[in-house]
């Protein structure tokens, strides 16, 4: 079973599929970047304040990548932007983090 699975991730996590290259606190790794989930699960965009959204995406990458995942609140900065990190999840070797960040 985990021989599946791990076909599954090297298949899901791969920039011959899915993922491209991103580079993530400074290492480039392959992610799969998904703001689309996010409108399932709820309003992609905040209620404006004063002008100012808060955009959200969900980003998958391999668990290993990171080292540790990071903290809920931490900054994380994925290619040239910041972002909260918002939501941590880990499941059979793949780390969805749901990054937000103040647009205008």
């Amino acid at each position: 079973m985990k021989d599946v699975i791990l076909q599954d991730l090297n298949t899901f996590i791969n920039i011959e599929e899915f993922a491209d290259l991103h580079q993530v606190n400074g290492i480039i790794m392959p992610v799969v970047i998904d703001a689309d989930i996010l409108k399932q699960r709820f309003s992609y965009r905040d209620v404006p304040t004063d002008g100012v959204y808060t955009g959200k995406l969900v980003i998958f990458l391999k668990t290993a990548s990171l080292g540790k995942p990071p903290a809920i609140g931490s900054v994380l900065r994925l290619d040239n932007n910041m972002y909260l990190v918002n939501d941590v999840s880990e499941a059979n070797g793949i780390l969805e983090l749901t990054l937000e960040a103040n647009e205008t």
